[in-house]
């Protein structure tokens, strides 16, 4: 059984699972009522090889901008989980660590400028915890006409920064 770098290699060489099947799982999680972290982070289990269910559990407490307090929007956060997984080590390894942090502010800047910013409070517009949220959020129907958004970018977008950062350490490699 191939290591989880080699594994990225090979998915990433062969462009399999694809964008559209893993934005297509994200979305179809996401409508089934799962959060928005568990969405993308069990969306991804094809590729880092964690068990779906084992994916949902982990990010359960990550929806709604981490236990429904609007702060880092969960399909951030659950993309940031797909990151550690796929490039952590399992010893300190400041390599590891400064590469990680840096396709997490990748990421996090490409959603920025397409969406405006990273808060669930500001990207819902929104208050989740009071009424008058939650009933202005139902009412524009904002879960499926925005969040939907959000499950697909973040997916999109973290396949093609992971995308990248195989290409550029083979690149490395070559050098």
């Amino acid at each position: 059984m191939p290591g989880k770098a080699q594994k990225i290699k090979v998915i990433v060489r062969n462009r399999y699972p694809d964008e559209e099947f893993l934005t297509g799982n994200a979305l179809r999680l996401y409508r089934e009522g799962f959060n928005c972290a568990q969405s993308v982070l069990a969306a991804f289990s094809p590729l880092t090889g964690l068990d779906e269910q084992v994916a949902i559990r982990i990010a359960s407490a990550f929806g709604g901008g981490m236990g429904r307090q609007q702060e880092i929007c969960g399909v951030l956060t659950g993309a940031y989980m797909v990151i550690g997984y796929l490039y952590g080590k399992p010893a300190p390894d400041d390599e590891a660590k400064e590469l990680i942090i840096a396709m997490v502010r990748e990421l996090s800047g490409r959603f920025v400028k397409k969406h405006g910013d990273t808060h669930c409070r500001v990207l819902l517009g929104a208050d989740l915890n009071r009424d008058e949220g939650r009933e202005f959020i139902e009412k524009n129907n904002l879960f499926s006409v925005r969040c939907e958004q959000y499950v697909e970018t973040s997916c999109r977008l973290l396949l093609e920064i992971i995308y990248q950062t195989s290409s550029e350490k083979k690149s490395n490699v070559k050098k």
